[in-house]
């Protein structure tokens, strides 16, 4: 495949042959990794107001397709609304967003348990921002996101048409990509979730040859399962493996993978047919969005395998094996409990349980419930969503805890010391509840689901 460049307004050009009609994908260096937790959303919703785009983890893509004037129009439509957002609309591109079911894909529920509740992790969180975002934190996002110089345009099926513009304000450079940042005590680990008959593996790994010969040797060694690898910044990859896994058949898939892993970095490596790159337009722009480079050298098959096993999250259902989680097979049981230590501060009981405790303190907040703890510290927290009937709910990273004060016997004073204790723009206010949701006997608290 012969790649062609060119550039047009400043913003880079991949152009790449292809079949079918004339198709063109802007893409943006910026998804939800780079949003604050307490404006989740605001990507998104900058994309509704644009016309519609794909957000992922670290790029935002505008697609458009037709003959070259259907194309021109849709880019320079894109390209107006992101310089000068129809902000008129805001309120009925909001409600459409929030009106949309939310659903975490495996993936991103695995990104979500080991980066937590912020950056590279909010893949997996609701858009709790959506109900706060206003206009000028909207302009401020794309004017500082929405740039030609944060910006790539790939093309396929032609070359640019006559007379494609990109009127993009110019900003400054790009965008680096955030820290990845995990809150994982240790690796190999798994995680439960509820409902699920899928068996899924995450791993991070170096990326280049050896990464993508060690994804083809996995595939092979697991044809019923999904395998793919992605840049997640300049020199690592995110190995994601999917296997459907119903109940009966749980064990052997994990024993499955479990043993695929082991076999790729144990060895010997069964040899492989060397093929061409295979990265389409779209893959090199991401790679040069993201700025990443990959790693040259010796295609050292059981190395990755290694990576991918020190580092792998594993996905399991929450009523595997009748609650018992696959130590067997070499997985680290994820913590039962917060090993922070707790606040100090005044202790409020649980109506009916004298045993739950939650502690109000100027430091933050915890709960111990069922004999477990959850903290969450005000310098830690990265949202608190407030509801009209008094209900909070504070995150940090990697706990969050939900406060129902009509569960405990807190009062009132002790409640707006929290409201106090959060800045103004870490707080989300929540629409009422209707009265048959608000909780009338003990909740719980959770690490992030």
């Amino acid at each position: 495949m012969t790649i062609t460049r060119t550039e047009i307004d400043g913003v880079p050009v991949v152009i790449a042959p292809g079949d079918g009609p004339l198709t063109a994908g802007l893409v943006f260096r910026v998804g939800r990794a780079d949003e604050p937790t307490a404006r989740a959303g605001l990507t998104r919703l900058a994309g509704r107001l644009a016309g519609g785009c794909d957000v992922g983890a670290l790029t935002t893509t505008f697609r458009v397709r037709g003959d070259g004037a259907e194309v021109v129009a849709d880019l320079d439509r894109v390209c107006r609304a992101l310089a000068d957002p129809p902000l008129d609309r805001l309120a009925e591109a909001r409600e459409e967003l929030l009106a949309a079911a939310w659903t975490s894909a495996p993936a991103e529920t695995l990104a979500f348990r080991r980066y937590g509740a912020r950056g590279h992790g909010l893949v997996g969180v609701p858009e709790y921002g959506l109900h706060v975002i206003t206009a000028d934190e909207l302009r401020r996002w794309n004017a500082r996101y929405f740039t030609r110089a944060n910006a790539m345009l790939w093309i396929t099926g032609g070359g640019p048409p006559d007379g494609l513009r990109l009127p993009l304000p110019d900003g400054g450079a790009r965008e680096p990509v955030p820290e990845a940042v995990s809150v994982l005590a240790e690796t190999p680990a798994y995680a439960a979730f509820a409902e699920v008959n899928t068996v899924a593996l995450q791993s991070i790994v170096r990326g280049g040859p050896a990464a993508s010969a060690f994804t083809r040797s996995l595939s092979r060694l697991l044809p019923a399962a999904t395998v793919g690898c992605v840049p997640r910044d300049r020199d690592h990859a995110t190995l994601t493996v999917l296997l459907d896994a119903p109940p009966g058949r749980r064990d052997s898939a994990i024993g499955a993978l479990a043993d695929a892993v082991a076999a790729l970095r144990l060895g010997p490596i069964p040899p492989l047919t060397p093929t061409p790159d295979a990265r389409d337009a779209a893959a090199l722009v991401r790679d040069e969005l993201l700025g990443h480079v990959p790693e040259d050298g010796p295609v050292d098959v059981a190395r990755v395998a290694a990576q991918a096993w020190d580092s792998a999250l594993l996905m399991v259902p929450s009523h595997h094996r009748t609650g018992r989680g696959p130590t067997w097979a070499g997985f680290a049981a994820p913590p039962g409990s917060d090993t922070a230590p707790p606040v100090e501060g005044r202790r409020f009981r649980m109506h009916g349980d004298r045993e739950a405790i939650l502690i109000i303190g100027a430091e933050g907040v915890t709960m111990e419930l069922n004999g477990a703890r959850a903290t969450v510290r005000h310098t830690e927290t990265v949202v608190m969503l407030a509801w009209p009937d008094g209900a909070r709910r504070l995150f940090s990273p990697d706990v969050q805890v939900h406060i129902e004060p009509h569960v405990f016997t807190v009062n009132v004073a002790a409640m707006a010391a929290i409201d106090a204790a959060v800045p103004a723009e870490l707080r989300v206010d929540m629409p009422a509840r209707p009265p048959g949701e608000i909780p009338r006997r003990p909740g719980l608290f959770r690490r992030p689901q």
